[in-house]
Protein backbone atom coordinates (compact mmCIF):
# COMPACT_ATOMS: atom_id res chain seq x y z
CA UNK A 1 0.00 0.00 0.00
CA UNK A 2 1.11 3.40 -0.64
CA UNK A 3 1.59 6.11 1.90
CA UNK A 4 -0.48 9.06 0.70
CA UNK A 5 0.11 12.81 2.30
CA UNK A 6 -2.35 14.99 2.85
CA UNK A 7 -1.70 18.51 0.94
CA UNK A 8 -1.09 19.84 4.85
CA UNK A 9 1.77 17.63 5.40
CA UNK A 10 3.45 18.13 2.38
CA UNK A 11 3.36 21.51 2.73
CA UNK A 12 4.43 21.39 6.36
CA UNK A 13 7.98 18.90 5.50
CA UNK A 14 8.61 21.83 3.01
CA UNK A 15 7.97 24.78 4.65
CA UNK A 16 10.13 23.20 7.94
CA UNK A 17 13.02 21.75 5.91
CA UNK A 18 13.46 24.95 3.98
CA UNK A 19 13.29 27.00 7.07
CA UNK A 20 16.11 24.86 8.95
CA UNK A 21 18.02 24.73 4.89
CA UNK A 22 17.95 28.67 5.47
CA UNK A 23 18.36 29.21 8.88
CA UNK A 24 21.32 26.80 8.81
CA UNK A 25 22.84 28.68 5.61
CA UNK A 26 22.28 32.26 7.48
CA UNK A 27 24.24 30.90 10.13
CA UNK A 28 27.49 29.57 7.90
CA UNK A 29 27.25 32.78 6.39
CA UNK A 30 27.37 35.37 9.44
CA UNK A 31 29.76 33.34 11.25
CA UNK A 32 32.30 32.94 8.38
CA UNK A 33 31.75 37.16 7.89
CA UNK A 34 32.07 37.45 11.25
CA UNK A 35 35.58 36.01 11.05
CA UNK A 36 36.53 38.21 7.99
CA UNK A 37 34.66 41.32 8.83
CA UNK A 38 35.44 42.90 11.93
CA UNK A 39 32.38 45.67 12.01
CA UNK A 40 29.36 44.32 10.59
CA UNK A 41 26.24 46.00 11.74
CA UNK A 42 26.77 44.93 15.57
CA UNK A 43 26.82 48.70 16.41
CA UNK A 44 23.55 49.05 16.26
CA UNK A 45 21.41 49.71 19.13
CA UNK A 46 19.55 46.62 20.70
CA UNK A 47 16.49 48.19 19.62
CA UNK A 48 17.22 47.12 16.21
CA UNK A 49 17.55 43.10 17.42
CA UNK A 50 14.57 43.46 19.05
CA UNK A 51 12.44 44.90 16.04
CA UNK A 52 13.94 42.45 13.78
CA UNK A 53 13.37 39.55 16.37
CA UNK A 54 9.65 40.66 16.37
CA UNK A 55 9.47 40.97 12.40
CA UNK A 56 11.13 37.51 12.19
CA UNK A 57 9.03 35.96 14.38
CA UNK A 58 5.81 37.39 13.06
CA UNK A 59 7.31 36.44 9.69
CA UNK A 60 7.26 32.74 10.58
CA UNK A 61 3.82 32.67 12.72
CA UNK A 62 2.30 34.53 9.73
CA UNK A 63 3.17 32.11 7.50
CA UNK A 64 2.13 28.58 9.58
CA UNK A 65 -1.16 30.53 9.96
CA UNK A 66 -1.47 31.16 6.12
CA UNK A 67 -0.21 27.44 5.78
CA UNK A 68 -3.35 26.09 8.55
CA UNK A 69 -5.47 28.26 7.01
CA UNK A 70 -5.55 26.82 3.42
CA UNK A 71 -4.44 23.36 4.06
CA UNK A 72 -6.25 21.68 0.57
CA UNK A 73 -3.76 24.05 -1.54
CA UNK A 74 -1.76 22.31 -3.30
CA UNK A 75 2.37 23.11 -2.58
CA UNK A 76 2.55 24.95 -5.46
CA UNK A 77 -0.07 28.05 -4.27
CA UNK A 78 1.81 27.29 -0.67
CA UNK A 79 5.19 28.18 -1.82
CA UNK A 80 4.90 31.77 -0.95
CA UNK A 81 3.73 30.90 2.62
CA UNK A 82 6.79 28.36 3.05
CA UNK A 83 9.34 31.25 1.51
CA UNK A 84 7.98 33.72 4.22
CA UNK A 85 8.66 31.35 7.26
CA UNK A 86 12.17 30.83 5.73
CA UNK A 87 12.58 34.44 5.98
CA UNK A 88 11.31 34.92 9.44
CA UNK A 89 13.58 32.00 10.08
CA UNK A 90 16.92 33.62 8.49
CA UNK A 91 16.29 36.80 10.41
CA UNK A 92 15.75 35.32 13.85
CA UNK A 93 19.11 33.66 13.56
CA UNK A 94 21.15 36.68 11.59
CA UNK A 95 19.89 38.96 14.68
CA UNK A 96 20.30 36.00 17.39
CA UNK A 97 23.76 35.84 16.46
CA UNK A 98 24.71 39.59 16.51
CA UNK A 99 22.48 40.11 19.77
CA UNK A 100 24.85 37.08 21.41
CA UNK A 101 28.36 39.34 19.82
CA UNK A 102 26.74 42.37 21.38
Amino acid sequence: MKAKFSPLTKTLALAFSLSICSGYLSFIIQTSANKRVSSCSYLDPLTVDIFALAIAVFLFIEGLVSIFKHKESKIASQLSRCLRMCIGTSIFVIHILQFLHK
